[in-house]
């Protein structure tokens, strides 16, 4: 019987202290998107690695870590966060594109830029930043053909993301509400939390 009771006095603690963490990660990210928002990156960049060390498996805060690390010019770490994240949740197109923007910045790694783009739309052919980025590779080659094919899917994609926020906006305005997308009113990431594959 008492091994049952620290049993469930176990599964109980545990559940607490998760809710915990959970919590002081949303906090944590929360304030890095202000601060990122404010161009205030190093500030930014304390706040993501606080979100991601108190729940490893908030995927936006670790791109957000990146990114921020990128714009830094810390461009190693964020190969690192991104690759680090790729293996966690493999096939996560926004790590692959952000690590071919990151290639194409050594000309000795254009063909792994290349692979990584490609990947990403393989996942995800929304990924627009990928078919542009691969577009430019394309061009910078000579190969007109294929980066027109990258950059026409790239303004396909943008067409469709603007019809989609019209008609929410049309939807806003016969509800009564303010017409703004939630995407108009601001351009900080929306949290994602996602449970954390197995390692292959």
């Amino acid at each position: 019987m008492s091994i049952k009771i620290y049993h469930v006095v176990f599964v109980l603690l545990f559940l607490t202290l998760s809710c915990k963490n959970r919590e002081d990660a949303i906090s944590s990210y929360s304030k890095g998107v202000d601060f990122y928002s404010k161009k205030s990156l190093e500030k930014a960049l304390a706040e993501f690695s606080n979100a991601v060390k108190a729940d490893s498996s908030f995927v936006s805060a670790r791109l957000m870590k990146g990114k921020t690390e990128y714009y830094l010019g810390k461009h190693e770490n964020a190969t690192e966060t991104f690759q680090d994240l790729l293996d966690d949740f493999p096939g996560n197109a926004t790590s692959l594109t952000w690590l071919g923007k990151i290639y194409m910045l050594d000309s000795s790694k254009r063909d792994d830029a290349k692979q990584k783009l490609s990947m990403a739309i393989q996942f995800d052919d929304n990924q627009i930043d990928a078919h542009y980025y691969l577009g430019k590779l394309f061009e910078q080659e000579g190969n007109v053909k294929d980066a027109l094919i990258q950059y026409s899917h790239g303004i396909e994609i943008a067409k469709r993301s603007e019809k989609i926020q019209r008609d929410l906006n049309e939807i806003y305005r016969n509800a009564g509400l303010n017409t703004a997308t939630p995407e108009a009113k601001t351009s900080a990431p929306v949290p994602e939390v996602a449970k954390k594959s197995k390692r292959k």
